[in-house]
């Protein structure tokens, strides 16, 4: 039983990373977009805009794990 609770967490913490190596590209392709001499203004928009959708969604994930982690640390048997 606690196999299916381990590849939840699993599955969660690669979500995660996933999550923040996606934030960190779009975090650089802003930068890159804003060391131009006339950043487009449009595309600055829509990556910001990414940039936040992928911090919200990493924000729910982090919880998730949080809370996967508090009720695993509730249920395990003391030795």
């Amino acid at each position: 039983m606690t196999q299916p609770n381990r590849v939840n967490s699993y599955s969660l913490q690669i979500s995660a990373a996933r999550l923040r190596v996606s934030h960190q590209a779009v975090k650089d392709r802003i930068g890159q977009e804003l060391k131009r001499p006339a950043p487009c203004k449009l595309s600055l928009q829509k990556r910001k805009r990414e940039k936040v959708k992928i911090k919200e969604e990493l924000t729910r994930y982090v919880q998730l794990l949080q809370l996967h982690e508090t009720r695993q640390a509730h249920f395990r048997p003391a030795h």
